[in-house]
């Protein structure tokens, strides 16, 4: 399955997508879709999976989400990070927009501040090679 990058078809036995569907955990919790490889196990410094484990190869880093009733949100980018190679993970990247409403002055503050040097950092190591 792996060789054939058909991700696809692990993700028919995906326990976290399971739990979420049967109602068991992180109710209201949503993830965008999952196109790209497995996330974990690698050999360290390296692309390949690490094949001296019992443990299969498996999306275990993810970004989950969840927006209010009738809050606009849309998930641009959603990926591993695959020339990061000094763990047996690999990072996973999303860039979602948010649509905001306005609000009174005395509504608190429920968005967290846009840091501009993360999302370039991230952008970069997209690009970067596989």
């Amino acid at each position: 399955v792996l060789a054939e990058r058909n991700h696809k078809s692990l993700l028919k036995f995906d326990q976290l997508r399971k739990v979420i569907a049967d109602g068991d955990a992180f109710g209201g919790f949503h993830e965008g879709e999952i196109n790209f490889a497995p996330t974990f196990k690698y050999e360290v410094n390296s692309n390949m999976y690490d094949k001296n484990t019992v443990r299969v190869p498996s999306y275990t880093d993810r970004i989950l989400f969840r927006a209010r009733e009738g809050q606009a949100l849309t998930v641009h980018l959603y990926d591993c990070v695959e020339c990061f190679s000094s763990s047996d993970h690999k990072p996973v990247v999303a860039i979602f927009e948010v649509g905001l409403k306005p609000s009174n002055d005395s509504s608190k503050l429920a968005a967290g501040a846009f840091r501009r040097e993360v999302f370039l950092e991230a952008k970069l190591q997209k690009n970067c090679d596989r």
